[in-house]
């Protein structure tokens, strides 16, 4: 392929995978669609043991990416970086890697953020329950909890800046579309996120889904949320589109 979306599913770290069947395809098979850009679903490790906590997934991500810069000889202007909820995370954990630890990787032309999962730290997963959206939202705390400790390091705290990025925003060298539902848990956290990354300097496009809950563009028929991802596909489209202008 001349262009490529490199995607990253979601869940937490510790569920789920790319391959069809999976629950990882829903969503970026649609964007895939719409936008004509071929995509390649990464299958990177997850957090089932100590040997695979943090940072095994960025390793993936990273041997991906070079993949696709390598052998598949796709120029970095022609590859964007997608991730959902956990795969949000992973994304940005890609970006701050590239820009930081290895200045011989070029970035990528603009990232898709979709319900990132921005804050891992104990003080924000025990405040779920309290959460106005809590009861509107298939996120449940339990479930946050065993990704927090399952991707955490031993040793670690989960607040540590390449887990946490919420309070850690840095100058990602990218534009970054960030899309969050309004019945989600996770949608404060989100859109300050966006927020802190604009006053870093970062190009940011935000799109709030009313009344969805959470990783908006993956829902639709099935939850009476066709409407909802229709605008969420077109506008993520529109988006990778206009980064390459």
């Amino acid at each position: 392929p001349r262009r490529l979306i490199i995607h990253f599913y979601g869940s937490a770290y510790v569920m789920f995978g790319s391959r069809p069947g999976e629950t990882g395809e829903v969503g970026i098979n649609e964007l895939s669609k719409m936008s004509g850009w071929p995509a390649l679903a990464i299958q990177y490790r997850l957090s089932r043991d100590k040997k695979t906590t943090f940072p095994a997934a960025l390793q993936d991500g990273i041997t991906a990416y070079v993949y696709a810069l390598e052998v598949l000889k796709i120029p970095a202007s022609q590859i964007v970086f997608a991730g959902d909820s956990a795969g949000g995370n992973l994304v940005v954990a890609l970006l701050r890697y590239i820009n930081e630890e290895n200045a011989a990787l070029p970035l990528p032309r603009c990232a898709f953020l979709s319900s990132p999962w921005v804050d891992l730290s104990t003080k924000s997963i025990e405040n779920v329950p309290r959460n106005r959206n809590y009861n509107a939202d298939y996120v449940t705390q339990d479930f946050l909890d065993w990704g927090r400790k399952a991707y955490t390091p031993e040793g670690w705290d989960s607040s540590n800046s390449w887990i946490t990025f919420l309070g850690n925003e840095t100058q990602l060298g990218i534009p970054v579309f960030v899309n969050a539902g309004t019945s989600e848990v996770l949608y404060d956290d989100i859109m300050k996120f966006a927020e802190n990354l604009r006053k870093k300097g970062n190009e940011v496009e935000v799109l709030e889904t009313p009344n969805s809950c959470h990783v908006p563009y993956r829902l639709g028929k099935d939850w009476d949320l066709e409407e909802e991802q229709a605008i969420c596909l077109v506008t993520m489209s529109k988006f990778l589109e206009k980064t390459g202008a």
